[in-house]
């Protein structure tokens, strides 16, 4: 079976962790926005309702 010499797996781990971290920005930065547009679509949908009524 194919191993991976003790030289060329840290920088794969590296890599790895690298790009782990960059998923999670991403998602924690999609679920702020995600938050931030449901926050305003229940404002704008209050303000609507409250001037209907």
């Amino acid at each position: 079976m194919y191993q991976l010499g003790r030289a060329q797996t840290a920088p794969l781990l590296a890599a790895t962790g690298a790009m782990a971290t960059g998923y999670y920005a991403v998602g924690a930065w999609t679920l702020l926005v995600a938050g931030l547009a449901a926050l305003t679509t229940g404002r704008v949908l209050a303000r609507r309702w409250a001037g209907h009524s």
